[in-house]
């Protein structure tokens, strides 16, 4: 009885992973944080893709919102502007996040 019951549900829940993960392919990202600083072209980059794509983000300004110590805490000592959290996720500076919405094809 209860391994038949397993079994009917096991095709429902995999279908349900692989449509969450359309969706998450395919849609917007819901919500990002950019770490910018001042005078930063990839940072201008970014946030003008997201301007034309028409997504929202929220902008951290380095010694206005953040210090490089907490900066290079969180993204590595090697890490350079831009850098973003895509839906919870570090999807790395400008050029990363680019690569990754097109392999998302969301550009």
């Amino acid at each position: 009885g209860t391994r038949h019951r397993e079994e009917q549900h096991r095709p429902q829940s995999l279908f349900n992973r692989v449509q969450r993960t359309l969706v998450l392919v395919m849609s917007a990202p819901k919500s990002t944080t950019i770490y910018t600083k001042p005078g930063c072209p990839f940072c201008t980059k970014i946030k003008e893709v997201y301007k034309i794509k028409g997504w929202s983000y929220r902008e951290l300004v380095l010694n206005e919102n953040f210090t490089r110590d907490q900066f290079h805490g969180q993204f590595g000592g090697s890490a350079t502007f831009p850098q973003l959290i895509v839906d919870g996720q570090s999807t790395g500076g400008c050029n990363e996040s680019i690569s990754e919405f097109k392999k998302r094809g969301l550009i």
